[in-house]
């Protein structure tokens, strides 16, 4: 790492982020969506609980760590809540849009 300038800071991965910005910013808005004239928010510690609480449903699942989770639908907090419980959990997080056509989603080993 460099002293000053680009590459001094520390490092940071996604997770760390997210728990930091989740107790830095609380009950701050993280994120809202309207839906049939109603708006919908979720706070720091919102978001964060419901991302966990998806980590904590793959494990119940007996979802191994590095699978693939696909998510599929539309642009959603609950999409992006199921995206960082996935990584949360350690797993390969991805979208799959509800146009796709079989041979764009398909995986072989």
């Amino acid at each position: 790492m460099q002293h000053n300038g680009f590459g001094s800071e520390a490092p940071q991965t996604l997770c760390d982020l997210f728990a930091t910005n989740s107790k830095k910013y609380g009950e701050r808005k993280a994120m809202h969506v309207l839906r049939k004239n109603k708006i919908f928010t979720w706070t720091w510690t919102q978001y964060y609980t419901e991302a966990i609480n998806f980590a904590k449903a793959l494990k119940a699942l007996n979802i191994t760590e590095r699978s693939a989770v696909n998510i599929m639908g539309f642009n959603s907090p609950e999409w992006v809540i199921a995206y960082i419980g996935g990584i949360l959990y350690n797993c390969i997080s991805t979208g799959i849009y509800i146009t796709n056509e079989p041979e764009a989603v398909l995986y072989q080993i």
